[in-house]
């Protein structure tokens, strides 16, 4: 989280969040959040995420989007955690941080279930996983958002408009390739079956599975963007970590599979979409490493971060592949 956003944030903010939802009478536990403030709350009835984005990454107006985009998914049968309304009967309440600046609050059910281990990364859970996914994906087809409330597209995004912003001058290879890369993908064509609103980040700390079934949560960073692309993404967030040991280069031959069969008991995928993979896991690589240099502490750096960061530059900068695989056809 950038630290100008962690300076803005006090205790009379979250009080004030709390009593916006009628929670300020129960007891509460501050959760991990890579771009957001959070907290679990349990008010003996039922478990809520209390979740505070600062304005200078989401606007009230984008959250009002994500959260309409997900009554929908709930209203059809994805498995989502769904928004809880305010004591105002508001989907968003905002609080000034009394500079130039606010914090949207918005409350979520539970999800049941936990993050997946490694001893969960087996079949079943990518063919839950992927199953999941597919059904996002089909229901975005048919998504028809309230007047002004459509989310955002891919390019609109800071991380490529403006990733000067958050990186050095001496980084203007990466910049340059962030540019290629992004006139490359807008040449791609677009069509209600292959484009529409995907999660954007559905790795395994964005979901919760119970053994049967996950439930997503953060659709903080959903964007229209090629339904693809969300499959890049998954496979790429596993791999910089490979669960039950096993190498960067393994993890497509484990994952993709199930993965896509699961995938493909909700919406069809061609070999064509996964012919452009590369292209798209290249996008992930550059806009994950802006990500880090805007919100992590790179001075004091999470496990996590440490592993994707290391070697990164260099990687992109000498435009080697995510994975070195010519047929991804062979995956389906």
């Amino acid at each position: 989280m950038e630290v100008s956003v962690q300076k803005k944030f006090n205790q009379k903010i979250l009080s004030e969040a709390l009593l916006s939802f009628g929670l300020d009478k129960y007891s509460y536990q501050a959760l991990d959040g890579f771009e957001n403030f959070l907290f679990e709350v349990d008010t003996g009835s039922q478990e809520v995420i209390l979740r505070l984005s600062h304005s200078s990454k989401k606007t009230e107006h984008a959250i009002t989007s994500e959260l309409l985009y997900l009554q929908y998914l709930a209203t059809n049968q994805a498995n989502v955690a769904l928004p809880i309304l305010s004591l105002k009967n508001k989907l968003v309440e905002t609080i000034s941080d009394e500079e130039d600046g606010y914090f949207s609050v918005v409350c979520f059910e539970k999800a049941p279930g936990k993050h997946p281990r490694d001893e969960d990364h087996q079949t079943e859970l990518y063919y839950t996983w992927g199953k999941a996914m597919g059904r996002l994906h089909k229901l975005s087809t048919t998504y028809k958002p309230k007047d002004g409330y459509q989310r955002m597209h891919w390019y609109e995004e800071i991380e490529v408009t403006q990733p000067d912003q958050f990186l050095s001058p001496d980084q203007w290879l990466i910049i340059e390739k962030i540019q290629q890369t992004t006139a490359r993908l807008k040449t791609l064509p677009i069509s209600r079956e292959t484009y529409g609103i995907i999660h954007n980040d559905l790795h395994t700390g964005n979901f919760l599975y119970d053994g049967s079934k996950i439930t997503m949560i953060d659709f903080e960073d959903a964007v229209q963007m090629w339904y693809v692309s969300d499959i890049a993404i998954s496979l790429f967030m596993t791999a910089v970590w490979p669960p039950n040991n096993q190498t960067r280069e393994e993890v497509p031959c484990t994952f993709l599979p199930p993965f896509l069969k699961g995938y493909q008991s909700e919406k069809e995928i061609n070999g064509q979409c996964l012919y452009r993979m590369p292209l798209f896991l290249k996008f992930r690589e550059l806009g994950q490493y802006v990500a880090m240099y805007r919100g992590a502490d790179l001075e004091n750096m999470h496990p996590w971060v440490a592993r994707f960061m290391e070697g990164r530059r260099e990687r992109i900068e000498n435009e080697i592949p995510v994975f070195e695989i010519n047929d991804w056809e062979q995956f389906l």
